[in-house]
Order: structure tokens, then sequence, then C-alpha cells
């Protein structure tokens, strides 16, 4: 082909043959004024273009590390309290044993939470090798022990219902639905999950990052539940005096999983999308951030099974964090509501070995819920 330069006709080339003939004087300067407008004008055009275009690709983080994983946290019972562990295996539906477990009431087959019985707080679940090691201080005796792999094949499959979706259920034995029962004063078994939920069914949460092919065992709603050092100390920050002495809010108060520290201050998190984690020697694990942590009265119950006098942290999170999902604003959910935000629901993508101090980077950003400040309220 020819350039411009190559004596091309001007058709040849895309121009009319009249830009090329003699011109009068001013003819050619009002020419060249014109011109210079609609050049100006498709600048601007453009420009406004790429703006919106801009805004619609997501923000990249820098290539950098921003963060690394401060605590790991797994919670093998429902319900009942956790540990801090420095390493964890992340398997398909979250870290390794997380809400495998769950209190059920034989009268009804329903869940038994925190905030169905507070006391619950004071039980601690790990699993040590291949054993289930549950303690309490006023259970008789003050531990009991079940193998991780045992359930009755005998008893029927029990569907147990978490956030309208059933989990398939069976009971672990007699042994620990009687210590259970001691301890709540009401009849329960300790069953395992034996077969997994489909999150992207609950109605409410329809439109968020959770595909069809994400499972859980008795989570709530995410396969994990992140929180950062930097919004602990805003929301431990925030809250106002108590008249009593009052625990200072921790991963295991909020039930997260994953606590990240090192990034931008509070409330960053906010404007995440997708993040990725960097195992040691790994590929990097990719984080779909579903949404915003909507909060409820389980922060509020302390460690020895005691509620909040002044409803803290919820209190304060319904003072300063109170918003409508914004899933449900765009997908029309009719009871949608204000709810109280602080952390982040996330699938992942992707199986390893996670540990305190691998990188966390963020991919991708969005625009943070429209949060709706309250002072004064209760």
């Amino acid at each position: 082909s020819q350039s411009i330069g190559s004596g091309a006709h001007p058709a040849a080339i895309g121009c009319s043959p009249l830009s090329f003939e003699p011109q009068h004087p001013h003819m050619l300067s009002n020419r060249v004024a014109v011109a210079g407008l609609a050049v100006g004008a498709a600048g601007t055009v453009l420009a406004l273009c790429w703006k919106c275009f801009a805004r619609a690709l997501p923000v990249a983080a820098d290539a950098t590390s921003v963060a690394q994983i401060a605590e790991l946290w797994v919670y093998p019972i429902k319900g009942a309290g956790g540990t801090s562990v420095p390493t964890a295996a992340l398997s398909a539906t979250g870290l390794k044993y997380d809400r495998t477990w769950v209190i059920v009431r034989d009268r009804d087959n329903k869940v038994i939470d925190l905030e169905t019985k507070t006391i619950l707080r004071t039980v601690t679940a790990k699993v040590v090798g291949d054993r289930l090691v549950v303690t309490c201080a006023t259970g008789v005796p003050t531990s009991i022990t079940v193998d991780i792999d045992y359930v009755e094949e005998a008893a029927p499959e029990v569907n147990v219902v978490e956030n309208t979706i059933p989990a398939g259920c069976r009971s672990v034995g007699d042994v620990p639905a009687k210590w259970f029962s001691a301890i709540l004063n009401e009849d329960v078994h300790l069953m395992k999950a034996v077969r997994l939920r489909a999150p992207h069914d609950i109605a409410k949460h329809q439109g968020t990052s959770c595909s069809a092919t994400d499972r859980v065992a008795l989570h709530a709603y995410s396969s994990l539940h992140v929180i950062t050092t930097e919004g602990l100390a805003w929301l431990n920050g925030a809250m106002p005096p108590s008249d009593t002495p009052r625990e200072r809010v921790d991963a295991g108060q909020l039930r997260a999983n994953v606590v990240i520290s090192g990034g931008k201050p509070f409330p960053d998190e906010d404007t995440w999308d997708t993040c990725a984690l960097h195992p040691a020697a790994a590929d990097p694990i990719g984080l779909r951030i579903a949404k915003n942590c909507g909060r409820c009265s389980i922060p509020t119950v302390h460690a020895n099974g005691k509620l909040d006098p002044g409803f803290e942290p919820t209190a304060t999170l319904r003072r300063e964090r109170a918003c409508v999902y914004p899933h449900q604003e765009r997908n029309g959910y009719d009871k949608r509501k204000k709810e109280y935000m602080f952390g982040l629901d996330a699938f992942h993508d992707g199986t390893g070995a996670l540990a305190v101090g691998d990188r966390v980077t963020v991919t991708s950003r969005r625009e943070p819920p429209k949060f709706v400040r309250t002072p004064g309220s209760q």
C-alpha cells in the first residue's frame, strides 16, 4: 500500500480531492478554523468516552504486595468457638473442617447456634490429627473427642437447613449428643455435613459473584469470611466507652476465617472486588468478594457466653455502617432492608495451603456500598 508521501491520489488515501483545490486565503483560514474546532470536539468526545470506559474497567491494584495474612481461624462446629492456627489447608469449601459439624435440636432438626444458645460461645472445637477435640469448662467431662471421619451410617440422613438451603447431615453418636445436651439443657445431637450446600440458590443473595458451582458445608453463606486488622482497629476505636470492662473485639468474636493486615486504612476493603492469596511456592488463589457481611447479634456474644450490655459491636455498626445490599437493590429483592456491615464474604478459586504471612494482593476494585450514618441509634 502507498503512504501519504508516496504520491498517491488523495482519493486513494481517503481524502476528498476538493480539499486539495486552490482556495481563497480567507476561505482557507475559515476551513482551518472549522477543522480546528472539529478536532477539538472530537478530542473532547474521545476523552469522555475513555472516562466512561475506564470507569467500567476493574481498578487494578499495584503489582506489589499490598498486605499479608495476619491470622487464620477455623470453626469446626457451627456456632462454637474456633481456633487461631498458623497454617490451614484450603479445600473446595473453605478452610478444611470449617463449619463441618453442627448441633441440631432433636425435636425439630433446627440448627443450634449463637443466636439460639449464647452459652455455645463457651465451647471450643479444634481438629487435632484425626480427632475433633471439643472443650467446655462447664462440661462433664470438660472435653470429648470424636473421630473426624465417623458418622452413624445406620442413622437417617437429616436435612439441616441453614440460610434457607439444606445440608445433608448424619449424627456422630450418642456420647457427644449427651455431652452437648447437658451443656445446652436441651436434647440435641452433634451432626456432620455429608452433603454440601449451594449458596448460589439463596434467593436474597442473587446477583453476587457466587457461582452455581460454589459449595459450602454449614457456612451461613460464603466459603471464607475476611476482615482486616485496620478494620478491627477502627471498630474497637469507634465503640463508645462502657461502664463495665469490655473485651476487645477480635476475629474470633466476628467469626472471621482470614484476617488481612498491612493494606490501606479502613474502609479501603469496601472497594475490594477480587483479590489473590499468594501461598509460598504455589500458584495464587483467587478471591471473589461477593458482598459485605451484614451483622446480627452473634458478634455481641462474649467468650463467657454473655451478651454485651450495649449490644456492641453491632450497635456501632448500626450507627455507622447501615446499608441495603447493592445486589438486592439491583435485583429488586422485595424483602431488602438495611444491614449493618463489617467484613467481607468471599468465595475462592483454587485450593492449597495457606499460612500466616502469605502475601495478599487486590486485583480489582468496585464502588463501595453507600452507607448511611445514623447518630444516636441504638
